[in-house]
């Protein structure tokens, strides 16, 4: 399943990334070049971005691309450095399901829409929901293996 899942991420977050890119370069060729602006590419290119990269994070995570700091796991003596990843693991499955249940709480009272599409934020943020649904899911597995051995 995760290789499956692994694959529509992908494909979702690097259409999105490619959208975003040629919205972007073409908005900023008409504005310089032909002197006017499309008036929805902004907002269509933040939206494509946001989806590229929330959900995008879990894949990134669960392929280990992500920069982490490791200095104070360095310090610390052998025996202990099994219960520092596991304490962390738990801080970011909490953090991500606060996140995930603070998304869905805004969906459900938002009301704004953007200024050029009328798009709702509500649709919008469901690549929240999404990517950090996945995260959680993805912590939750690494938390699990990582208690098992």
């Amino acid at each position: 399943m995760l290789k499956k899942l692994d694959k529509i991420e992908m494909a979702i977050s690097c259409s999105a990334l490619i959208l975003t890119v040629v919205f972007v370069v073409v908005n900023v060729f008409t504005r310089y070049f032909l002197g006017y602006t499309i008036s929805w590419a902004e907002e269509i290119s933040t939206v494509c971005f946001m989806i590229s990269v929330f959900i995008g994070m879990s894949m990134a995570y669960r392929k280990k691309m992500h920069v982490g700091v490791d200095f104070v796991l360095a310090l610390l003596p052998l025996k202990f450095k099994k219960y520092f990843k596991i304490l962390t693991g738990l801080v970011m499955l909490f953090l991500n399901g606060t996140i995930l249940y603070l998304t869905l709480e805004y969906i459900k009272t938002a009301k704004k829409v953007t200024p050029v599409l009328s798009l709702k934020y509500s649709h919008i943020n469901i690549a929240l929901v999404i990517g950090f649904f996945f995260n959680s899911y993805i912590y939750f597995r690494i938390y699990v293996s990582r208690y098992k051995k």
